[in-house]
């Protein structure tokens, strides 16, 4: 996995910025000029592994906050039923 990662870091350093004014209705619009497959496949290959790091990543933070939220409903539980048990006095 590392080799890739260093392999699509050293790839996206190379990369030439898409061109301006793509919109859905142009979509057909050719390639920048000198890409081939070979270029177009290593921006993708390039693309999901920077896509595959960034869901990680974002994956774990969800992770992280989902805890919290847990624990707050836990917290928030146990304060009502303590409240309950044992009154208003």
């Amino acid at each position: 996995m590392t080799a890739l990662l260093e392999r699509t870091r050293h790839l996206a350093s190379e990369q030439r910025p898409l061109p301006v004014g793509r919109t859905s209705s142009n979509l057909k619009a050719k390639a920048p000029a000198g890409m081939n497959t070979r270029d177009a496949n290593a921006r993708m290959d390039t693309h999901e592994a920077v896509c595959a790091e960034r869901y990680a990543g974002i994956n774990a933070r969800l992770k992280r906050v989902e805890g919290w939220v847990i624990s707050m409903v836990v917290a928030t539980m146990g304060l009502m039923a303590t409240i309950i048990v044992k009154g208003f006095h």
